[in-house]
């Protein structure tokens, strides 16, 4: 609600227009699911150029630096292997 109300002010659209041509024509914003998603492949680029931070080097591992898959159609398409986490399932009930 808040996206929106900042869109109408920047944009000048009415209480009761659509706001979605607004957001995407006019400010080039992206529906928040679809941001999720652009932050975390900006990231995982970040880390195969080298340019991330040193705590996401744990996390995004270029299979061809790993032994014995140098040699696998993963690595030659500069895949990444991602270690699977665990959270606690506490973390599931918080609101």
């Amino acid at each position: 609600m808040v996206l929106n109300a900042a869109a109408r002010l920047v944009v000048g659209v009415g209480r009761y227009e659509h706001i979605s041509p607004a957001l995407r024509d006019v400010l080039h914003w992206l529906p928040v699911p679809q941001q999720i998603q652009f932050k975390i492949a900006i990231s995982a680029s970040d880390c195969v150029h080298e340019h991330c931070p040193a705590y996401f080097n744990n996390f995004c591992i270029p299979v061809a630096g790993i032994s014995g898959r140098a040699n696998l159609r993963l690595a030659e398409r500069h895949d990444m292997l991602v270690p699977s986490t665990r959270t606690p399932l506490g973390w599931n009930a918080l609101p």
